[in-house]
Order: structure tokens, then sequence, then C-alpha cells
């Protein structure tokens, strides 16, 4: 008896090759209902079959956060978590975060002496001379130069990471700091798939372990100055990694 297979297979939008390792993935609750079908290769990415378009998140998605009591502190607790490794590898004091959804990080930076700008894509979002209203993949910053781009689970956003890489590394001046938060696949194997809280398939593209995004971290001419794994939950999110890097300037 004949048996016919068919074996489907992405090519991986990092490395470019093709993988046929692939999770499918229904969710049922919140703004991602529906399935998704992600692909892992051995790059050490994961990501989705094609890239999802449009996503906005609502008034209930947003309030989620603002509401909760735990908001005021949480929301601040990565930046004054690394604030003062900050300050320390950079003199300048212009800030850039990219996606920022609420005033409450920006807000404590300036008390602290910093220049603050935010780029948002949401079409609610505000738009005035410190509040950019964009695509940070897509938008011309002109002249402008930022000391930190602060980037908080956004890069697993973008159509092109390595190209916001880059965009990340001409944006900054020679002592420029690039800070990221994005998933840790690596935590798919800690928690199991069906736990991993971090599919998303109507806002998520890209997910990485930290291996790979120190790679093309490197390859985009930045040191990796810090690494890590996150699973505290006094953070905004977890089950994520958080990376610090600069530019090679000594």
């Amino acid at each position: 008896m004949s048996k016919e297979v068919t074996v489907t297979h992405k090519t991986c939008p990092i490395c470019g090759r093709p993988t046929v390792y692939a999770y499918n993935v229904t969710e049922t609750i919140g703004q991602n209902i529906g399935t998704g079908t992600w692909f892992k290769c051995a790059c050490g990415v994961i990501f989705q079959d094609s890239f999802p378009e449009g996503f906005q998140p609502n008034k209930d998605y947003l309030d989620g956060y603002l509401s909760s009591k735990e908001f005021p502190d949480r929301s601040i607790h990565t930046q004054r978590t690394y604030i003062n490794l900050l300050e320390e590898l950079t003199y300048g004091r212009k800030w850039l975060d990219v996606g920022y959804c609420y005033e409450r990080p920006m807000n404590w930076l300036r008390e602290r002496g910093w220049i603050c700008w935010g780029i948002e894509s949401n079409r609610h979002a505000i738009e005035d001379e410190y509040h950019l209203k964009g695509n940070f993949e897509t938008f011309d910053f002109k002249e402008k130069e930022f000391d930190v781009i602060w980037m908080g689970h956004v890069f697993e956003h973008f159509r092109d990471p390595k190209y916001a890489l880059a965009k990340a590394y001409a944006l900054t001046p020679e002592d420029g700091v690039v800070f990221i938060s994005t998933p840790d696949v690596d935590f798919i194997h800690q928690t199991s798939p069906v736990r991993f809280a971090h599919w998303k398939h109507k806002e998520h593209y890209i997910l990485w372990n930290k291996e790979a995004i120190k790679r093309e971290a490197e390859k985009a001419g930045f040191q990796v100055i810090m690494c890590r794994s996150n699973f505290s939950e006094r953070f905004m999110s977890w089950w994520d990694l958080h990376l610090i890097l600069q530019k090679i300037y000594v």
C-alpha cells in the first residue's frame, strides 16, 4: 500500500534555513483567540508562519495593567533594577522608549533628570514633541540620537528585528546603550508549551533564546553587557530575557 506524506517547511527569517518543527497553539481567552502555527529553528528562534498584521491593543487590554494595584510599582521595576548600570555606562541623558504604552516609566525617568521621548504605533497614542507616533522600524528620526534606547517587550513585534538592531545602532552615539526585554523560548522547555504565556499569535512574530539574540546583537556591532533570564513576577512580564547592549567604543 502506498503512503503519501506532505511535509510543510518554512524558511527562518533570521538565518534563512528551512525548518519543519512546528507548534500549533490554540488560545481561548483574551485578544489572541484562535490558532497560530509557530516554527522552531536550530538557530535559536521560534517564528510564526506569517507576520501578524494590524494588531492594536484595546482599552480593556491596557486597563488590565493600569487598574491593578501593583501597577505603579511593577511598571517601573525593570527601569529601577537597571538604571544605575545604564547611568554608569553612558554620560548622556537622552532616552527613547519604544512602544511605551503608558507614561509612568518615562515620568519616573524624567524625575531622575532624563530627557525622554517615546514612540508608539497605537492609533490612540499621544503625538507631540516628545511623544512620537509611528513604527520604530519605519519612523524617520531625522538627526536625533538617543543615549539609551529602551525596547521593553517590543522586539517580538518587529517584522525585521535584525534591521531594528542596526537602526538602534545608528541612532545611538559612540557609548550608546540599548535595553531589550523579550520572551525567552528556553522557558518553553522548563514550563511546557502549554504554560508558556508568550505565544500571542495576533501580536508576536519572532521569539528568541539568549544565544540567538546575543549572536545577532554582536553581528550588529554591539557588546553584550548583560543577558539574563527572568522568571520574577515583580517585573511587568516574566519568563523573558533581559539584555543590555553597548556600542564597542574602546
